[in-house]
């Protein structure tokens, strides 16, 4: 029977041979069999991280951020990794915004782009 572990390992292997789309895949798959695991969103985050894909994976740190233990030294490492990776979504996306305003003023009239 299919299990948590076993879809996390899938999805490591499939990280490790950088095909971050069947890691995403698998590490959903591991998500659907324990969905209170932050293991599981921590990892599937940072393939998405790979693939550029950071609103995504966004959400993957913060649902996974809802599910941590604090009690434990592993929760704590994970909350770490979360958090980290949050940090690098936040900034790719608002890095994204700034390269979509820029573009659109360099798309302006010229009779506008003077003022």
């Amino acid at each position: 029977m299919p299990s948590f572990e076993e879809f996390k390992i899938k999805g490591n292997t499939a990280y490790k041979q950088n095909n971050f789309t069947d890691a995403v895949n698998f590490y959903k798959k591991a998500i659907t069999y324990d969905p209170t695991n932050p293991v599981g969103y921590s990892n599937c985050a940072m393939a998405l991280i790979k693939l550029n894909n950071y609103a995504d994976a966004s959400q993957m740190c913060q649902r996974g951020l809802f599910y941590v233990n604090e009690q434990t030294d592993n929760d704590n490492k994970v909350r770490k990794k979360l958090q980290w990776r949050l940090n690098v979504c936040s900034e790719q996306l608002k890095d994204d915004l700034i390269s979509v305003q820029i573009h659109e003023v360099d798309k302006l009239p010229s009779k506008y782009q003077d003022l």
